[in-house]
């Protein structure tokens, strides 16, 4: 027992029933604890609290006596009568609470017959011996009590039931004070629980709907202060539920139900935040209260959003990518019969301007599908590190023409704005289509800013902002004053086919693109807009490390595209294969056609020493791409120039542009006249080294 005997009962007032019991029967008595000491005492004699308790050698006899009595309690006996070495009659009985003996009551101290003048003797003899005042001695042993032992032994079957009793009452109390110090316990762990939680916890008040206690992380994840939250209910926080609503969940979890759900809680600068919560009712000091656990989970709704986003997208890019393949293999040989018709002599101007129009129609076409590629993130990359000032420097007058006079654009560059490694090309694209976007905005005219400057991104900062990344990077804005964007516009705005312009003014491609061409150069775009107070896009692009700028791509200039080389043409598709060594052929070049490449190597063996290009498309059946028959043919003959062509490759995406290294890119579909200029550039050697034309 870890509490002290004296700790259990109340002492004054058991020293009041042994006093009673001293004056009703003549019967000393004492409790004293395991220890020796002496809680309550009546009628306790002079003879051993004067002399016997006070001679060193005589309280050894005590003692002894005390020892005796002890051990035979401890075996079990309910009551001990013992006669000490100075011929008194003592008796005992145990205190024991939860099996543990912590105390014992004494009676005795007396006679139980009537000394005569030998016992008298024999205490005046103990006086002589121990040195004590014989007399006083004498006196005292003369008001020692006698209790004949048939009087005696019925007051000790009291005494034991007493002990009973005295242990009874203290177990009581020690079984109020273990339950008491666990309720404590308890109610410490559940405090240190409830204030430690990693989620928002209150307890609440079910009738005043008041929030009476709260852990640390409940206003602080709402961004309240402590003092504000203490003064707020459930219907200060809550924002999606009517109070009527309010109060009937409070009585359904006071009467036991558990409950979860979602809902909406105001945050201290207004925002609502999307919160997961969870209340059961339990009960307090007799009072019914709710507890209420919440979770923020507006950043991971958001998360999930962009997820379901994200899959959207890439299933669309898919389907759109292997569309776009197809067609442009179709589109390639119908702009190249285009071409070859409008290099016949004698055509009217009737049949000129039809195939004006025709050749109008695929080449949009053609853009169409490249925007799906952009889109999907299936375009082959020509990386280069430049100047992002510089490269937006190359398309600013394009820009102004292509969007009006009525539309100020005005270009802000910082000197901050790091190198960037990008496709230039494609970059100008992002902005073309931003630019457009912006224009279409601003019907009746306006302002158009654009915008660069460097960025350093920590890592806090991008953990707080999906989909961000942290480092150094470029920053390309792009901000217009046009009518702006409502909320669910603004969150369909990078869907690829949606639109919110009037049928045949747009095809909901052209953010789309922007998005995909972004995410293809490893950074991201974001759009912030209201209604009525314009838009702005940011693109964050990685800067380029430790890379000095190259020079940007020259503009390209019309060329016939005349020769006499011996070109071998490998395409699958039969139509464009014909349609291309027509082309060629017409341009004076010799052609060898084949379809695969088993049927090339053939070839290759037969002319390999007059072949001076190899001109092939990239997938291929028969087991061999084209890129594996350009280092097979440029292997064996290092001098062979090659263009390889595609319009779609997840071969050529996953490798990137180094899988061109030493060869000319040309993406399909293309014109007659850029098909003859690619391939006089690169006999002359003018388009190597994995260069897109």
């Amino acid at each position: 027992m870890r509490r002290r005997f004296k700790d259990l009962v109340d002492v004054p007032k058991l020293q009041e029933l042994t006093d009673e019991l001293y004056t009703a029967t003549g019967i000393p008595s004492a409790i004293i604890t395991m220890d020796g000491e002496m809680l309550t005492g009546s009628g306790w004699q002079r003879i051993c609290t004067d002399f016997h308790r006070r001679h060193p050698d005589m309280e050894k006899d005590c003692i002894e006596s005390d020892l005796r009595i002890r051990k035979r309690l401890d075996d079990g006996e309910p009551f001990v009568i013992y006669r000490c070495p100075r011929g008194l009659v003592d008796a005992s009985s145990p205190v024991m609470i939860d099996g543990e003996h912590v105390a014992n009551v004494f009676a005795g101290q007396l006679f139980t017959e009537p000394p005569d003048a030998k016992v008298e003797q024999a205490f005046r003899e103990q006086a002589r011996e121990f040195g004590l005042d014989e007399e006083e001695y004498i006196k005292a042993f003369r008001e020692i009590p006698v209790l004949p032992e048939d009087r005696f032994r019925p007051a000790l079957s009291f005494l034991a039931k007493f002990a009973q009793l005295v242990a009874s009452i203290g177990l009581t109390r020690m079984r109020e004070l273990q339950a008491a110090e666990s309720l404590r316990t308890s109610e410490e762990r559940f405090r240190h629980l409830f204030e430690f939680l990693p989620i928002g916890a209150f307890i609440v008040d079910p009738s005043s709907f008041r929030i009476l206690l709260f852990n640390e992380a409940a206003p602080k994840s709402l961004g309240y202060a402590g003092a504000a939250f203490s003064r707020m209910s459930v219907p200060d926080l809550e924002a999606v539920h009517d109070i009527e609503l309010v109060r009937g969940n409070m009585a359904r979890v006071r009467d036991g139900e558990r409950m979860a759900f979602e809902t909406r809680f105001r945050a201290a600068d207004g925002s609502l935040r999307d919160v997961w919560v969870q209340a059961t009712g339990f009960e307090m000091e007799g009072q019914a209260l709710n507890l209420t656990l919440f979770t923020d989970i507006t950043d991971r709704k958001r998360l999930e959003a962009q997820l379901r986003q994200s899959q959207k997208l890439e299933a669309i890019g898919q389907l759109a990518g292997g569309v776009a393949h197809d067609f442009n293999n179709i589109l390639a040989a119908t702009l190249m019969q285009i071409g070859l018709l409008k290099e016949q002599p004698h055509l009217d101007r009737e049949t000129q301007l039809a195939l004006d129009e025709l050749e109008a129609g695929a080449t949009r076409a053609a853009g169409l599908t490249r925007q799906l590629l952009m889109f999907s993130r299936r375009s082959v990359l020509d990386m280069k590190t430049v100047d992002l000032n510089a490269a937006i420097e190359n398309v600013l007058k394009m820009i102004r023409r292509l969007i009006g006079e009525h539309i100020d654009v005005e270009f802000r560059q910082s000197g901050e704005t790091p190198l960037v490694r990008i496709d230039v090309a494609m970059m100008e694209q992002v902005l073309m289509n931003l630019a457009v976007n912006a224009r279409d905005a601003m019907a009746v005219g306006g302002h158009l800013v654009i915008a660069t400057d460097g960025i350093e991104i920590g890592r806090q900062e991008a953990e707080a902002r999906p989909g961000w990344r942290a480092g150094r990077y470029a920053c390309l804005a792009v901000s217009d004053t046009g009518c702006g964007m409502d909320a669910d516009t603004l969150g369909r705005v990078f869907e690829p086919f949606f639109t919110t312009k009037e049928a045949g003014r747009g095809t909901g491609l052209g953010l789309a693109t922007v998005h995909g061409i972004v995410a293809q150069h490893d950074g991201w775009v974001t759009a912030e807009s209201a209604v009525g107070e314009g838009t702005t896009f940011r693109v964050f692009i990685p800067a380029a490390a430790g890379e000095a700028a190259e020079a940007l791509p020259k503009a390209v200039t019309a060329s016939e595209g005349r020769g006499s080389e011996t070109i071998l043409l490998v395409e699958d598709d039969t139509a464009l294969r014909l349609s291309a060594a027509k082309a060629l052929r017409s341009l004076g070049y010799t052609v060898i056609e084949c379809d695969d490449g088993p049927h090339a190597i053939e070839e290759w063996r037969r002319h390999r020493d007059r072949i001076d290009l190899l001109f092939t498309d990239v997938i291929m059946p028969g087991g061999m791409t084209g890129l594996e028959l350009a280092r097979l043919f440029t292997g064996e003959k290092p001098v062979v120039k090659v263009i390889v062509s595609s319009g779609y490759s997840a071969d050529l995406s996953q490798q990137g542009f180094a899988a061109l290294a030493g060869f000319t890119y040309l993406p399909k579909p293309y014109l007659l006249g850029k098909l003859g200029e690619t391939v006089r550039r690169c006999l002359v050697g003018q388009a190597a080294g994995g260069t897109t034309a």
